[in-house]
């Protein structure tokens, strides 16, 4: 059986250099903004010395503080810069198709209470149609609902909302005359 060649084995400095770039990529920066934000934090950089870290032939060297600063800049750490380029990008993957799961999700629950709150909508305006027509379904459906101020707004409101469409149903009927 032929021999699978071992997988070439970054270098410290390479994985930074990798994850730099690729962290610069990602936030969308030119190298002349990324120096502009090291300088911002104390840490004054040539974007060609950042150049030549990333992209150089040979690579230029990162030092341990300038790591650090990077570090701070990206919002990251120290290890994670120093991670396998290729561990991260698996992560990364993972954690996007986790968020999309969980988008997904989310969006179906609220498809979800958007078609019970209509169909809540629907119920209401029948129980107030059907309060306002008949005075004894209005007191056996006030009944039913929790005493004012103790329950949800919605109840409260359907409360208000059967209380005034009865109001206007003895408006327009001729009253009795005893």
């Amino acid at each position: 059986m032929p021999r699978r060649a071992p997988a070439r084995h970054l270098r410290a400095s390479e994985r930074a250099a990798i994850n730099v770039k690729n962290q610069r990529e990602r936030y969308g920066w030119s190298h002349r903004t990324l120096a502009r934000k090291m300088t911002d934090l104390g840490h004054p950089i040539a974007h060609t010395a950042i150049y030549k870290s990333e992209s150089g032939k040979p690579r230029r060297a990162i030092p341990i503080d300038e790591l650090e600063a990077y570090a701070l800049v990206f919002d990251s750490t120290v290890d994670a810069l120093l991670a396998d380029p290729a561990a991260l990008a698996e992560r990364d993957e993972e954690i996007q198709r986790r968020f999309r799961e969980w988008r997904m999700l989310i969006d179906s629950h609220e498809d979800v209470l958007s078609v019970m709150r209509r169909q809540r909508e629907v119920v209401e305006d029948q129980v107030v149609e059907l309060a306002a027509r008949s005075g004894e379904a209005l007191k056996k459906t006030l009944t039913y609902l929790p005493a004012s101020g103790t329950s949800d707004e919605h109840t409260d409101q359907l409360r208000r909302r059967i209380v005034q469409a009865r109001k206007e149903q003895r408006r327009g009927q001729p009253r009795k005359e005893t």
